[in-house]
């Protein structure tokens, strides 16, 4: 087979970049993720390992002020392993905390991602749902002061004459497109015949910012074997700028 100049295949060029990481010490299981109440104390372990032949030292760089860590030095065996304990205090306020420290070696800095997320408790918020015959369902996005909750600990609740009738909280739908951004709550409230035809109070327990948003701009009666929304045409929940604070007062 012969060909001529201009039989000739058109040449693609393509060309690879590597990255290649030497270093013999490695963190064991990766990123720190804390979630905690304010009042909680949590200790987390990771371990550094020296997967090399011969014992190497390392320290640790950019430790953030919110978490203690120890030891933040020392000197690893060829095959062993250091314990690295992290410690997460009841000072934090609630807010999301995160930085990335580094373990310093002679052959290179090994990086670990830190995350902590504080959050106050939710309402103590408890019904028996098997006490009522009837319920209907709800899918639902929420609105919150003007941002759709991506939140999965902000709660939702349902009261039918001031008793709790529904919860439930929200929720990623992984493989919903687009993937990673469709957030939906499913709420059953629960009722009786003699509750058909009464409103229904809706609250949103916001726990980015410890705020319980009372009298929504949407208002349902109950209706039993309704449903309202559905996953491809949720119903959107929007808050009305109005907080419960709940106060504790002393006798007299």
């Amino acid at each position: 087979l012969t060909l001529s100049l201009h039989d000739a295949l058109p040449i693609s060029h393509t060309s690879w970049e590597f990255f290649v990481d030497r270093n013999p010490i490695r963190w064991e299981n990766g990123l720190v993720k804390v979630g905690k109440y304010q009042e909680d104390v949590v200790t987390v372990t990771r371990k550094l390992v020296n997967t090399g032949g011969q014992a190497l030292s390392y320290s640790l760089d950019g430790i953030p002020a919110w978490v203690r860590v120890y030891p933040l030095e020392g000197l690893i065996s060829p095959g062993a392993s250091e314990e690295i304990t992290f410690v997460f205090d009841n000072t934090l306020s609630f807010g999301i905390y995160s930085d990335t420290i580094q373990a310093v070696t002679p052959l290179g800095n090994e990086p670990l991602a830190l995350y902590c997320r504080v959050m106050c408790p939710a309402p103590d918020w408890e019904f028996d749902p098997t006490a009522y015959s009837g319920s209907m369902n709800f899918t639902l996005k929420l609105d919150i002061e003007g941002t759709l909750s991506t939140d999965e600990e902000d709660i939702l609740a349902a009261f039918i004459d001031g008793e709790l009738r529904g919860l439930a909280k929200v929720q990623l739908l992984p493989t919903l497109p687009p993937v990673g951004t469709q957030y939906r709550v499913f709420m059953t409230v629960f009722g009786d015949p003699e509750d058909d035809g009464k409103p229904i109070t809706l609250d949103i327990w916001d726990a980015s910012t410890c705020l319980r948003y009372v009298d929504l701009i949407e208002s349902f009666d109950f209706e039993i074997d309704n449903v309202i929304g559905t996953v491809g045409n949720p119903t959107v929940l929007h808050t009305n700028n109005l907080i419960r604070r709940d106060i504790a007062l002393n006798t007299g």
